[in-house]
């Protein structure tokens, strides 16, 4: 893949998602990927992986303060979240690989609906 971005415009942005993330509650990947293929002019493919990897940092980061903390129920807890990333990864590995970008792209939109609605709700119930 050939693409280039604005490192900087990159960083405020990814500022701000983490800003809007700790509001709300939420993962910042909803957000994240869209804005990198249609901003960014990231591939459909290299945008979803590299808001994983993002995931990946920040969520072994609060994970360890946790588990630091004594928060952590590691049994049933670790071992059935364990299992749910391993065949969960491995099955968006394939479905991946055998989608086409409108699908893709299309599930986005989908969880954008899901996840702003989801907001809106909270919001409401107060």
């Amino acid at each position: 893949y050939n693409y280039e971005f604005n490192e900087i415009f990159a960083a405020v942005f990814n500022f701000i998602v983490g800003f809007i993330s700790a509001c709300f509650g939420t993962g910042g990947g909803f957000l994240r990927t869209p804005v990198l293929v249609s901003i960014f002019g990231f591939p459909v493919r290299v945008a979803v992986a590299t808001s994983i990897f993002a995931l990946s940092m920040y969520a072994t980061a609060g994970a360890g303060v946790h588990a630091l903390l004594g928060h952590v129920v590691w049994y049933p807890t670790f071992v059935f979240a364990g299992l749910g990333l391993l065949i969960g990864s491995q099955a968006g590995v394939h479905l991946t690989s055998e989608t086409q970008n409108k699908w893709t792209i299309r599930m986005l939109i989908a969880l954008l609906i899901i996840m702003g609605t989801r907001l809106v709700l909270d919001a409401l119930r107060g």
